[in-house]
């Protein structure tokens, strides 16, 4: 029911020593595998340790992420929608079909409006309208994210993350709407709060608590 995880580099011998649940970090992101267009061409490898070392030793794979505006390729905002929606599945695709073993994944990552939703603001990629805006619930670019990830890894538990949440109570009302709407749909299994210092160490307490 719990675990310690971290995240993995290559060069950490000891790993298995410390954590029973890795996660890739950077090599689990769609810019760090797709620096081109063409799909062969793909660099799996960092992401394949990863893998390889949690079904080795019996680990938790989670897999950090699907969706986001940060770290993506350089070449998906210069496409149509129809071509980003037709790579954004065959992303989702091939990762599920390359780690099928894989126990959780964070399908979007930070998608408050203020935070890095993949709209093309702030230097981040500009593929949201792609997957279908904000649509009717405000958030259906999200709900579509998590529905193509459902039909192509259906055993993996699917979660959603962001930071600067319980330190705020606006951040937390936005989530819990997006978290809502999912659960409604059947499209959730997790939710992830980010803990960096700036989010914790000058917050009051209550809120902290409250929030969580």
């Amino acid at each position: 029911a719990k675990f310690l995880g971290n995240a993995y580099h290559s060069t950490d011998d000891n790993f298995v020593n410390y954590w029973n649940q890795i996660t890739p970090e950077n090599a689990g992101k769609w810019g760090s595998v797709a620096s081109t267009s063409d799909t062969a061409q793909w660099n799996w490898g960092r992401l394949d340790e990863a893998y390889n070392l949690a079904n080795n030793n019996n680990l938790i794979f989670k897999n950090h992420c699907l969706v986001w505006g940060s770290q993506q390729p350089s070449w998906i905002s210069a496409l149509d929608s129809s071509e980003q929606i037709s790579y954004i599945e065959t992303w989702i695709r091939m990762v599920a079909e390359r780690y099928p073993e894989t126990d959780m994944i964070d399908v979007v990552n930070e998608p408050l409006f203020t935070h890095n939703p993949p709209d093309g603001r702030n230097g981040r990629a500009n593929y949201k309208n792609a997957l279908g805006g904000d649509g009717e619930t405000g958030w259906d670019w999200v709900i579509k994210s998590f529905e193509l990830a459902r039909i192509y890894m259906p055993n993996t538990e699917l979660l959603l993350n962001d930071y600067g949440i319980i330190n705020s109570d606006q951040a937390t009302t936005s989530y819990l709407v997006i978290i809502n709407l999912l659960k409604d749909r059947g499209l959730i299994d997790g939710i992830g709060v980010q803990g960096h210092r700036f989010e914790l160490e000058n917050a009051p307490i209550n809120t902290l608590k409250g929030n969580l």
